[in-house]
């Protein structure tokens, strides 16, 4: 049986300690849950709280910082990121059984050690878990409870989000039929429910998932936990209403890039910055977008261009993008690629000069904006992703100051602008990447991914990002990219350390 090693080694340090725990739902997925690519749902014993959670922060998980409409009493998330599989491993820790509508989980089922008690060894995946019969039951338990005003007659009926969890729930309900045993599903109803129950919940072993038919015992089941409940009706209702509203709200708000809301989870203490560095050609896209959709499944993570080529750019910046593709010959980064040899400005006319500082100046107002928007995010508890990323060391090319010369141009202007600049990547000194990768590549794979560009060219563009200088808080990896996507990925993961 194929397993994750990070996993295997938490198991086994539960089994060793005598740790009490169980994954107590959607056994029908454990296979998935072992390697990491879904949550790992584990009941623990309550008593045992501190101990297991300054394990695993121990081992490299960090806490997750849920937003308020998916923060809940008893229940913490703890993520690990994994390079062995290239996804974030996490511990959905239930220190009690909390359950109930979605997005308000108003009840408490008081169970927590029965099932503990009952828990069974699975010897194909090394794990616990809670009973087939202890299952069954708390999934009909749960479709019950989760039958409120919301999910009949308001938000939930609108977008019709219950006909994905009645096709779930139907699929785990016959995956778990054919390994309840009827007599010991019968004792667990009788011991939490009385003789009554088994009259009315024993067929559905014969007659199979039917919503409509379990629906009809839900006000009774809804009765009997009453005394179990956090909200009342009425304020579950309010409660569930302002999640969901706050949820959608935000999420709306976050695809216009103005501002950015948390909707999964961030990180506990200080946000994490990635930067990714590469010529053209050592697959740099590719590896920020795989990096990205790994990080996202479980983190609030925003991505950001931070150069000045053909990436995203503000309106303004854009006409001047144009133009100086358009008239610019060279590709470089015209009369500011060599901004030591005085010559090369001789060599331009006043008005493409004054182009020039005009695009230099949009650019560090770019970036300013930017890097107050890393430095709020950073504060948030975010992971910001970034291509490229403006340094102070090396002036003149590779995301340096542009405008450096003319410190002490005899124009006011010009110097107004050149002390601005200097100013915005002054920020570079306190608002850094924590993690900075440089991409390189064999000088062939490059020419045959890019036959436009020169062997020259590329052995000196490599040369400049490999030799950069950053700031000395900046932890910074090389990474070859001769070597498939994924493996480049998995080298990254190993070097992040939120």
């Amino acid at each position: 049986m194929k397993t994750n090693q990070k996993v295997t080694q938490v198991l086994d340090h539960f089994h060793k300690n005598d740790i009490l725990y169980c994954h107590w739902k959607s056994n029908e997925h454990i296979s998935a849950a072992v390697l990491g690519d879904t949550d790992l749902d584990i009941l623990f014993d309550w008593e045992r709280r501190a101990e297991i959670e300054a394990y695993l922060l121990s081992t490299g998980f960090v806490k997750g910082r849920s937003p308020w409409f998916k923060t809940y009493p008893y229940i913490e998330d703890y993520l690990y990121i994994n390079s062995e599989n290239n996804n974030v491993i996490h511990v959905h820790a239930h220190y009690k059984l909390i359950i109930g509508e979605t997005n308000v989980k108003s009840y408490h089922l008081d169970w927590e050690k029965d099932i503990l008690a009952d828990r069974i060894w699975d010897d194909h995946h090394h794990i616990y878990t809670a009973s087939p019969e202890y299952e069954l039951l708390l999934l009909i338990v749960r479709v019950c409870l989760k039958n409120n005003w919301s999910r009949r007659f308001l938000l939930r009926s609108i977008l019709n989000s219950t006909k994905v969890e009645y096709s779930n729930s139907k699929r785990e309900f016959q995956w778990l039929l054919a390994k309840v045993d009827t007599q010991l599903f019968s004792n667990i109803i009788r011991r939490h429910f009385g003789d009554s129950w088994v009259v009315n919940l024993l067929p559905m072993l014969d007659s199979g998932f039917e919503y409509e038919r379990i629906l009809e015992y839900a006000n009774d089941i809804q009765r009997r936990f009453k005394k179990n409940r956090r909200y009342n009706d009425v304020q579950s209702l309010f409660v569930g209403q302002s999640r969901e509203f706050d949820y959608f709200f935000r999420k709306m708000v976050n695809r216009s890039d103005l501002v950015h809301l948390p909707v999964k989870r961030t990180l506990p203490q200080r946000g994490y910055v990635i930067s990714l560095l590469g010529a053209d050609g050592t697959g740099k896209s590719t590896t920020t977008s795989i990096l990205y959709k790994i990080l996202s499944k479980k983190f609030d993570v925003v991505f950001l261009y931070m150069g000045s080529g053909k990436g995203k750019s503000t309106l303004m910046r854009k006409p001047f993008d144009w133009l100086k593709r358009k008239f610019h010959k060279r590709k470089s980064k015209d009369i500011f690629t060599d901004s030591v040899n005085k010559k090369k400005h001789k060599k331009h006319s006043k008005i493409m000069e004054l182009g020039n500082i005009i695009w230099a100046v949009l650019l560090y107002r770019e970036r300013r904006t930017k890097l107050r928007l890393i430095n709020k995010l950073r504060t948030k508890g975010y992971i910001i992703i970034t291509d490229r990323y403006p340094q102070n060391l090396n002036h003149g090319y590779n995301d340096g100051p542009l405008l450096n010369d003319y410190l002490r141009h005899p124009f006011f202007l010009y110097r107004y602008f050149a002390k601005q600049e200097h100013r915005v990547f002054e920020k570079t000194n306190f608002i850094y990447p924590d993690l900075l990768i440089k991409l390189y590549a064999d000088i062939e794979i490059i020419k045959d991914r890019r036959p436009e560009m020169t062997e020259e060219t590329i052995e000196r563009k490599q040369a400049n990002i490999l030799n950069l200088v950053f700031n000395k808080r900046t932890r910074v990896c090389k990474i070859p990219t001769n070597q498939p996507p994924q493996t480049v990925v998995s080298e990254i993961l190993k070097e992040i350390k939120p």
